[in-house]
C-alpha cells in the first residue's frame, strides 16, 4: 500500500512538473531582428507557455544546420528560400 501512495504521489508530482514548465519553441530563420521581434512577441502573448528562441542562419548555412539529427533541434524554418524547402523536401530531411 505504500509503495502504491508513492507511485501516485510521483505521478501526481510529475504531471504538476509537466504543467508549469515552459515549453520552447526554436525557430531558424534569416529574417531581420526587427521583422522577427514583432512576431515572437505577438506569439509569446498569446501563448505566455511556450518561449521562443530565434536561431538566425543565412540560407546557405541553413542546410547545413538542418541536416544534422533532429534537424539541430529546430521546431520551425522560416525562410524565404524556395530552394531550401525544395532541398530538405528532396532529401527527406524536413
Amino acid at each position: 500500500m505504500m509503495r502504491f501512495r508513492f507511485v501516485v504521489l510521483m505521478m501526481a508530482c510529475l504531471t504538476a512538473y509537466d504543467v508549469t514548465a515552459k515549453q520552447t519553441l526554436t525557430v531558424l530563420t534569416a529574417y531581420h531582428e526587427e521583422v522577427v521581434a514583432q512576431f515572437e512577441t505577438a506569439f509569446e502573448r498569446v501563448h505566455p507557455d511556450i518561449d521562443v528562441k530565434i536561431n538566425w542562419r543565412m540560407p546557405h548555412d541553413a542546410l547545413p544546420y538542418l541536416r544534422q539529427p533532429e534537424q539541430g533541434g529546430v521546431d520551425v524554418y522560416w525562410s524565404a528560400s524556395l530552394h531550401n524547402y525544395l532541398q530538405l523536401k528532396q532529401e527527406g530531411i524536413w
